[in-house]
């Protein structure tokens, strides 16, 4: 029971980017240690929760075991961890938030494929009460001080799917996914190192490059995209990426919504084009 649970719970952290396994779950969680204990134990909690809230709703089993219900639950706690101080009422709003994740998942897969939209839609609510109500205080966000090479980049991209500013975490997290998939490292790899070079040529933000704000959400579109091929992995990529610039200065946090959307988007773009090359084969 014990052991189920365990892994349960890494690959509750595994599937934050789309790999369903322990061991990449315990690679993860080891990167935010690394970095921040007090992500890893917010991320510990909101993982709890939304996976606790799952069983108590008895949503399938199949799901819950392979992390599906944890992912968004990591990502509530990590990130109001990074926003806020962590007090005990952060750790209750994290349950509330981690269990909402859970309900949220649960209605929208039956209609579309989620992703990390439910984590967006909590953290923005819970976001916007903490700080309107000041509830909480802030924590002082820098900009991390990372080496403007390329290849440091990339890995800073890696580390801030899940708030990491550190490239440390971030060669863990590439490590956790070549553990499970070593084409979907590569994907993820290819996505980042673009995402960085996109930014580069649209604006002058080389401080945001370098700490790999521009790159964590391409990271996200290769990995969804890895099994339908090379094309469409690359076009969400790029996506990501003006989606990104056109929300910096929003009252909202960016998140993983430039993912969500420009998955979304290239998923259309993908099914227009398979109707399309249908009907002409009909014809």
């Amino acid at each position: 029971m014990i052991s189920e649970i365990l892994k349960i719970t890494l690959r509750g952290f595994s599937q934050v980017m789309l790999q369903n396994s322990a061991l990449t779950g315990i690679l993860f969680l080891s990167g935010i240690l690394y970095n921040s204990p007090v992500m890893a134990a917010a991320g510990l909690l909101g993982c709890a929760a939304s996976t606790a809230a799952a069983w108590l709703l008895k949503y399938p089993k199949k799901d819950i075991s392979e992390g599906l219900y944890g992912f968004n639950g990591v990502l509530v706690g990590v990130a109001l961890a990074y926003f806020f101080k962590f007090t005990p009422i952060l750790a209750a709003l994290i349950i509330i938030g981690a269990a909402a994740s859970a309900t949220a998942m649960n209605l929208l897969k039956r209609k579309l494929l989620p992703y990390t939209f439910p984590f967006v839609l909590v953290t923005w609510m819970l976001y916007f009460l903490i700080s309107s109500g000041n509830l909480v205080p802030k924590n002082s966000l820098l900009v991390a001080n990372a080496s403007p090479i390329l290849a440091n980049a990339a890995l800073m991209g890696f580390g801030q799917v899940m708030f990491q500013a550190s490239i440390v975490t971030g060669a863990l997290f590439l490590i956790g996914i070549t553990a499970n998939s070593v084409r979907a490292a590569a994907f993820a790899t290819v996505g980042s190192f673009g995402a960085a070079l996109i930014a580069m040529a649209l604006l002058q933000d080389s401080a945001g490059i370098n700490a790999g704000l521009f790159g964590f959400n391409a990271v996200l579109c290769a990995l969804a995209f890895e099994k339908k091929g090379t094309v469409f992995a690359l076009i969400a990529a790029a996506l990501s990426v003006p989606i990104t610039i056109a929300m910096i200065g929003l009252p909202v946090p960016v998140l993983t919504f430039p993912f969500v959307a420009a998955t979304w988007i290239t998923l259309l773009l993908s099914t227009a084009l398979s109707a399309n090359f249908k009907n002409r084969a009909k014809s």
